[in-house]
């Protein structure tokens, strides 16, 4: 009877300290350029229902994996490439620039399963218009 108290709590232990452990958690990201693939310029948000949804994995060195959104226009033709990846190295800011003698670029990163598809439309604009508007009649 002893020894099934002792294997109990060793079980017990053992489902503790593996819950305690850190996990891995994968995202999901766009992964494609638009040089290559036209349809990725203006990619919507469809989930698995794209080729170009894909699973990003751990790094060997275990960097945890976001999304990231690259457009490219160059100055001097004012083609624009669009290039979405998943990433393992963050700059500080979640959007920035970066300007080059022949190209401008945006980058975007984040971190939540297909964000880095094409933006999608919201209502703040009309909104913040909207409300604009009706303050203005408020107080006229």
């Amino acid at each position: 009877m002893e020894t099934w108290n002792v294997l109990n709590a060793l079980s017990v232990l053992t489902v503790a300290l593996l819950a305690a452990l850190p996990t891995a958690e994968s995202i999901h990201c766009y992964e494609c350029n638009s040089k290559v693939s036209s349809d990725c310029k203006d990619l919507v948000k469809q989930f698995n229902e794209s080729a170009h949804y894909v699973k990003c994995e751990v790094s060997p060195d275990g960097l945890q994996p976001f999304c990231r959104k690259r457009v490219f226009k160059v100055l001097s033709t004012e083609d624009e490439r669009v290039v979405r990846t998943c990433s393992y190295h963050r700059h500080k800011n979640p959007c920035y620039s970066v300007d080059d003698d022949d190209h401008v670029e945006e980058v975007c990163q984040c971190d939540t399963d297909g964000c880095n598809s094409a933006p999608s439309r919201t209502l703040l604009p009309s909104l913040t218009l909207l409300g604009t508007l009706l303050l203005r009649l408020c107080f006229i």
